[in-house]
């Protein structure tokens, strides 16, 4: 009989050769999971960021979206005010103008008269069409500074201007409402940095949201504005009060939500104060609120004044 083979040593080296092939894919195998795993991750978080955008762009839009619609909500409350401003020094005009082509035609007939002249009666006239003219044209100019958006840096504006320009809008219909509407501009310049006509639009909000307020009780309707400098005269204040049906504690706490209100759908947007809330957070302001059922509503406005230095 041939010598016996020993094979052992030989299978314990393929046994070793195999387990380290073994643990090499093994090793291959948890790369592979591992860059499966940040593949899927890179992608989930690509699709995170693509999701981000989106929403993004979204909440953009539905801010210029909101934007737009209290700004023609708070141009539709003022169309009968402004119409009223529009329709006063045009009915002046078209009074002088009638009697300026009726005293010409009368002097042409009659000639030259005496006494104060045969032009110095039809100047006059000339005069005061042109300042109502001039009166309608500065309505008009106001109203398109309230529309138009001012997107550079504002510059200081004294915030007296812009309150007397949107409290102007309300004349003709809170005296028809039969509201008493006080107001008190007085002293001296409160210049802020803040676009005037943003700073209108909190007004306009603010008187508006007054109005449905005290209409909404019977007996005397009252709104004052005021518009002063703090105590320390660091802070211009805006206050708006009314003595209407005012707010209970859970009514008050929300109030300045958008599309929030007590009124029915067809009398209110629930935007207008919570662009007041938006267009006080965009110029550093703060904004305080007191009410309570039965006793009406305070709102203030806290505008950070320039200082000199």
């Amino acid at each position: 009989m041939g010598e016996k083979f020993d094979f052992r040593p030989r299978r314990r080296g393929l046994d070793k050769e195999i387990r380290k092939r073994i643990r090499g894919l093994e090793k291959a195998n948890e790369a592979l999971r591992r860059e499966s795993a940040e593949r899927k991750k890179a992608e989930r978080d690509a699709r995170e960021r693509l999701e981000i955008i989106r929403s993004q762009r979204e909440i953009m839009d539905r801010w210029d979206r909101l934007t737009r619609q209290s700004r023609l909500a708070a141009m539709g409350e003022m169309a009968v005010g402004i119409a009223h401003e529009i329709n006063q020094p045009l009915s002046i005009i078209r009074a002088a103008a009638s009697g300026l082509e009726e005293y010409v035609s009368q002097r042409a007939e009659a000639g030259p008269g005496e006494g104060d002249g045969p032009w110095e009666r039809p100047a006059a006239w000339a005069r005061k069409i042109l300042a109502q003219t001039d009166r309608a044209s500065a309505v008009i100019e106001g109203m398109h500074a309230f529309a138009r958006d001012n997107a550079d840096s504002p510059a200081a504006s004294d915030l007296r201007d812009p309150a007397a320009l949107a409290a102007s809008f309300f004349k003709k219909t809170f005296k028809e409402d039969g509201v008493d509407l006080t107001l008190d501009f007085s002293g001296d310049a409160l210049m802020v940095r803040a676009d005037p006509q943003k700073f209108s639009q909190v007004v306009v909000n603010l008187l508006s949201n007054a109005r449905f307020s005290v209409l909404e009780k019977t007996g005397e309707k009252k709104i004052a504005v005021r518009l002063f400098p703090d105590r320390e005269g660091k802070t211009a204040v805006l206050e708006v009060t009314d003595n209407g049906v005012g707010m209970d504690e859970k009514t008050r706490e929300r109030c300045m939500e958008s599309f929030f209100t007590t009124r029915k759908m067809e009398e209110g947007t629930g935007l207008g104060l919570f662009m007041v809330a938006a267009i006080a957070k965009e110029f550093k302001m703060t904004i305080d609120i007191e009410s309570a059922p039965g006793k009406g509503s305070t709102f203030r406005v806290f505008a950070p004044l320039l200082t000199s230095d």
